[in-house]
C-alpha cells in the first residue's frame, strides 16, 4: 500500500465530500471515486456508499471478501479524516434490509436472490471460528461459484463483511440438509444474534 496515494486520496475525498454526498442523494456518478480507490492497493478493492450508522453518509472500502486484504483496508481507513457528514469502514457493514439482491454471476449474467427462506447450520471449529452450511433453495442450476457469491453477499449483509471474514471460515451451499443437520437448522434471519451469542 502506498502511503502517499492514501494521503492524497483522503485529501481529495475531504475536498469533494459534499459533492459526493449530493451524488449519493441523486444517484450520481462515482466513476472518479472508483478509480481512486482502485489505485490505492492492487486494483482489487471494492467499495460502497450509503447511509451511515452514526452519521448521514458512509463509505466502506472493502477487501472484496479477502482476508489477506483486510489489513490494507484497515490501514487506509485509519488514515481517514474526521468529517461531520461521513463515517468510514474497512469492510462492508451489516445492512438493515430484507435479503433480496441482484449481482453479476461468473458468466456475466444477472443473478437475482431472495434469501428470506434460507436456513443455516454453524459448525464450531477447534481453533475458533465456524463453518456454515446454508440451505439455499432455488439455486439448483447455478454454478458453485455463483452459489458461493450469493451466500457471501447475504452473510455480509446480515453480519457485516468484517464479522463474516473473521468468524466464518468455510461456506457450503446446499439444496437440502441431511436429516441430522436439518434438526439443527435455523432461519437465516437469526444468524447475527445467534453468532453474537456464541461469541459471547
Amino acid at each position: 500500500m502506498n502511503l502517499e496515494q492514501t494521503v492524497e486520496f483522503w485529501r481529495w475525498f475531504a475536498a469533494n465530500s459534499d459533492r459526493l454526498a449530493r451524488h449519493l442523494e441523486s444517484k450520481g456518478d462515482f466513476t472518479e471515486l472508483d478509480q481512486r480507490i482502485s489505485a490505492l492497493f492492487d486494483g482489487s478493492l471494492s467499495w460502497e456508499v450509503g447511509p451511515g450508522q452514526r452519521k448521514p453518509y458512509a463509505l466502506a472500502i472493502s477487501p472484496s471478501g479477502r482476508r489477506t486484504a483486510l489489513e490494507a483496508t484497515r490501514q487506509i481507513v485509519s488514515a481517514a479524516p474526521t468529517l461531520e457528514q461521513w463515517e468510514f469502514h474497512a469492510a462492508k457493514p451489516p445492512k438493515a434490509w430484507s435479503p433480496h439482491f441482484v449481482f453479476e454471476g461468473a458468466e456475466g449474467q444477472e443473478r437475482s436472490v431472495d434469501a428470506t427462506n434460507w436456513e443455516y447450520v454453524l459448525s464450531q471449529l477447534p481453533k475458533g471460528g465456524f463453518d456454515i452450511t446454508v440451505r439455499a433453495p432455488g439455486l439448483d442450476n447455478w454454478s458453485e461459484q455463483d452459489k458461493l457469491w450469493a451466500a457471501e453477499i447475504a452473510l455480509d449483509g446480515m453480519l457485516g463483511e468484517l464479522t463474516r471474514l473473521e468468524c466464518i471460515h468455510g461456506i457450503e451451499v446446499v439444496r437440502n440438509l441431511d436429516e441430522g443437520l436439518q434438526q439443527k437448522a435455523t432461519p437465516i434471519g437469526f444468524i447475527r444474534e445467534h453468532l453474537r451469542s456464541l461469541l459471547e
